[in-house]
């Protein structure tokens, strides 16, 4: 008889999966499986390629991608899960789909738009805004706080929802569980802002407002219409081995991208890594690794190691920490009042003893470099130009993106109690798209309040969807700047 593995009992179960439109006899697929299908299937799964991991998409063809980090972020959940007897295809499915709402050019492209999107970086008053729930605040119309924000973990679970197309129908309809652990993968909020100093804004120094009464970079938009995501009764383990994976991902390639580009050196390395890590092949202390196939070979080495210790770290905290509660399945761990504190508890910080230390030293070496800041900058630069392009005149967006835009003004102001009996009767996925432009035009010059926040939540799903190398020739065709 073969003996249960540390938490099988723990395993997901696809019979108890959620979605609205479940697999029928026909599918010879689970609904983790098909979860899985549909996200690797999808344009925003693709697109995955040309996106930063930490330098510029093509800038070198051996660093990795927002692409090839996800496939690394898969296998490692994947060991994990099954050496615990955890759900494959429910792993797979959140691996592969935790990403899929990042912005081009990595972190920063994602600061930028949550800046934007919260008024923080203010363009001619569009998108201005205070801490205050009405419209005008002393004379001045502000965005609606129920706008705002952008997160990658939240726009994943947009683009799973509502963004992506399959079969004639919006959204992948996947199941709750793999939305919660595509989620929950990272933070669900971000901490105060830090360009906040004694009630001022530091962003806002080049522009006459300077003032900024709240502290807190918002994701309302987020909270308010996918909150229902992150109900607790769709947890699993898987989601949390992909959540640690990500972190195991994160290191090792920093490591291997750290010594490609020059700015870590093997010595060094060895040194931070000796008191956490067995570095017991010989190959990496008796090599000096002075040509370019021996520097590979060391990282080669040196990855497997390192890989395969913080994956035994991490298979053993997570059996000595279920095992400790001794759930008899999910369902109970679930319905017990303690799950908010496990969720807290659990991090990469107490998985391996001294990752914090490595955290921050690989942070002040890759990210503080000069080629990364160079490359930060330049993306800075670049996504603020596009938004102050697509607001100075949004007749410059795609033809299905103003069809988009329109209609979710559309119902908006139905959903509000509007009565805009101009729109309410208008069907924009039938009429010519020059005669939604020429709405469009109207509302340019007297749109409310309400147009503004969702011209500007447009924009930033048409900016956060492209590619580096889009990113770079929409900035070069709209400035007619090229090479």
């Amino acid at each position: 008889m073969n003996q249960l593995k540390p938490l099988e009992h723990m395993k997901a179960d696809p019979k108890d999966a959620i979605c609205k439109n479940p697999p029928n006899g026909d599918d010879f697929r689970n609904i983790f499986q098909r979860d899985r299908d549909r996200i690797m299937y999808s344009k925003a799964f693709r697109r995955l390629a040309g996106k930063t991991q930490v330098f510029f998409a093509g800038h070198d063809d051996h660093l990795r991608t927002r692409l090839t980090h996800t496939l690394e972020v898969s296998q490692i959940a994947r060991t994990i899960s099954s050496k615990l007897g955890l759900d494959l295809d429910l792993t797979e499915a959140i691996a592969l789909g935790h990403d899929i709402g990042h912005a081009p050019f990595g972190h920063v492209g994602e600061r930028v738009l949550n800046y934007f999107s919260n008024g923080c970086e203010l363009y001619k008053g569009f998108n201005y805004r205070e801490k205050t729930d009405s419209i005008v605040d002393n004379g001045v119309e502000t965005l609606p706080i129920e706008f705002m924000g952008y997160k990658h973990n939240w726009q994943s679970v947009r683009i799973a929802v509502n963004l992506t197309r399959h079969r004639g129908e919006l959204g992948l309809d996947l199941s709750r569980n793999t939305i919660f652990g595509i989620l929950y993968h990272t933070a669900l909020s971000y901490g105060k802002c830090p360009h906040r100093s004694a009630g001022y804004c530091k962003l806002r120094e080049r522009s006459k407002e300077r003032k900024c009464g709240d502290p807190i970079l918002h994701l309302d938009y987020y909270t308010n219409n996918y909150g229902e995501y992150q109900d607790l009764r769709y947890y699993s383990v898987e989601s949390l081995v992909v959540a640690l994976s990500d972190e195991i991902a994160q290191r090792h390639h920093d490591i291997e991208d750290g010594i490609r580009a020059n700015l870590i050196s093997e010595e060094e390395l060895k040194l931070k890594l000796k008191d956490f890590i067995k570095l017991d092949a010989p190959e990496i202390h008796e090599k000096k690794h002075v040509c370019s196939n021996d520097k590979e070979d060391f990282i080669t080495i040196l990855s497997g190691l390192f890989v395969h210790s913080y994956v035994k770290k991490t298979i053993n905290y997570l059996t000595e920490q279920f095992g400790q509660r001794k759930y008899k399945n999910i369902r109970e761990l679930i319905q017990s009042p303690d799950l908010d504190t496990v969720m807290k508890n659990i991090d990469i910080y107490k998985v391996v003893e001294g990752d914090e230390q490595l955290h921050r030293f690989l942070k002040e070496r890759m990210l503080s470099s000069h080629i990364a800041q160079v490359m930060d900058g330049r993306a800075d630069f670049l996504i603020r130009r596009l938004f102050k392009a697509y607001i100075s005149n949004p007749q410059q967006l795609p033809d299905n993106t103003i069809r988009i835009m329109m209609k979710t003004y559309r119902d908006y102001r139905q959903s509000k109690g509007y009565g805009n009996v101009a729109y309410s009767n208008v069907d924009f996925d039938e009429i010519p798209i020059g005669e939604i432009r020429k709405h469009l035009a109207k509302l340019q010059t007297r749109g409310r309040f309400s147009f503004r926040a969702i011209m500007l939540r447009t924009i930033c799903d048409y900016i956060s969807g492209m590619t580096d190398r889009r990113a770079i020739s929409e900035y070069q065709n709209l400035y007619g700047i090229h090479n």
